[in-house]
């Protein structure tokens, strides 16, 4: 699994909330997930899933490939803040080569004291909800 997190000036992310996130909702159903991270901002999707393959095919057969970014912040109270992001996935069969889901584009939202627990709060719900369509797949 590879989850980029943007933030809201389109720079990559520093931490795994997303990834982390999406590891411990897929071992509750049972599947072993290897989370891999890139340190690149300008790689497109394709690229990040071929190198994902090279690192852990043929282990394993599938690859979870995912992006989002930072669309909306908006401070609600006095200590609170709420961030929006938006972004879609796409899973890989590593033996065939080929996509075999994708999503549409979607939002999640996040709450927090700062706009740092916001948006952490935010990439894991993203990463909760991505688990959750990617789920449909795997037991298919």
């Amino acid at each position: 699994v590879t989850i980029l997190e943007y933030d809201a000036e389109g720079r990559l992310r520093d931490g795994s909330i997303a990834n982390d996130t999406f590891a411990s909702g897929a071992e509750q159903f049972g599947i072993t997930v290897l989370p891999v991270s890139f340190a690149t901002s300008s790689a497109d999707i394709e690229t990040i899933a071929s190198e994902q393959k090279s690192a852990v095919y043929p282990t394993c057969r599938y690859g979870v490939v995912a992006a989002a970014g930072v669309a909306e912040t908006v401070r609600i109270g006095a200590g609170e803040y709420a961030v929006l992001v938006q972004g879609g996935a796409e899973i890989y069969d590593y033996s065939t080569d080929a996509v075999i889901f994708e999503t549409e584009e979607f939002y999640s939202m996040g709450l927090g004291a700062t706009l740092e627990e916001a948006s952490d709060a935010a990439f894991a719900r993203f990463a909760q909800e991505t688990n959750n369509l990617c789920q449909r797949t795997f037991y298919e």
